[in-house]
């Protein structure tokens, strides 16, 4: 009776073992795809097709801003200034989403910039300048780089609210609109003039006031 009883329990121990196996098997595949899942917004597997900015893995941070990406939005936290920025496989797209900025706030989203200094300064490129009622003299939606390009002369933006604004950048010109009224159409500077580079980046450069993105849809040109 022993010699079966024990036969009967090694059978038991028999029977989990390919249960346990098919777990392991399971759980492997499901770790595969989540982690495939994770690079599916990634720069390099989408390439010319297109990108979700508000879901992307390949921002990185310049200057000493802490950015805070969730609740829908995207947006630097504290008295500080800086930049949150990604390098594009191209140059040449179109770029739409939503901004908000209170009415200290400064900034704007950069392209076509080469680098950054130390503190966290754009080197080169252009700027979509952003600004609340008393940020700057400049209104949003206007192009610069480190002087005013060309100047937004009839900005309907308003603090504290959404304005959907679109960018359209290629190798014969800029385009910017704010609300769907155009605000730029301006051919870029020679490359002695000024440098261009792959960079795409978010600004904050007021120490008070704060500036959210949100929808933000990166779309390469010629597909």
């Amino acid at each position: 009776k022993g010699e079966r009883a024990n036969k009967a329990a090694f059978k038991g121990k028999k029977a989990w073992i390919p249960a346990l196996i098919f777990g392991l098997i399971v759980s492997g595949l499901t770790w595969h795809f989540l982690n495939d899942a994770s690079k599916e917004d990634s720069l390099e597997t989408i390439g010319r097709s297109g990108i979700n900015l508000m879901t992307a893995e390949k921002w990185t941070r310049e200057g000493n801003v802490r950015w805070v990406l969730g609740s829908g939005d995207i947006h630097a936290v504290g008295e500080l200034t800086g930049i949150l920025q990604i390098e594009l496989p191209f140059r040449e797209f179109n770029l739409s989403g939503e901004v908000m900025a209170d009415p200290d706030a400064i900034g704007g989203i950069g392209f076509w910039c080469s680098g950054f200094e130390e503190n966290g300064q754009a080197e080169g490129g252009y700027l979509f300048h952003i600004s609340g009622s008393r940020g700057s003299d400049f209104p949003t939606g206007s192009l610069m780089t480190d002087s005013p390009l060309s100047v937004n002369r009839s900005s309907r933006f308003k603090d504290n609210q959404w304005s959907s604004f679109q960018l359209r950048v290629s190798q014969s010109s800029f385009r910017g609109s704010l609300d769907g009224e155009s605000t730029f159409v301006f051919p870029p500077l020679p490359e002695n003039r000024r440098a261009r580079g792959d960079f795409l980046y978010l600004e904050q450069s007021s120490k008070r006031g704060r500036i959210s993105f949100r929808k933000l849809q990166l779309t390469p040109l010629g597909e």
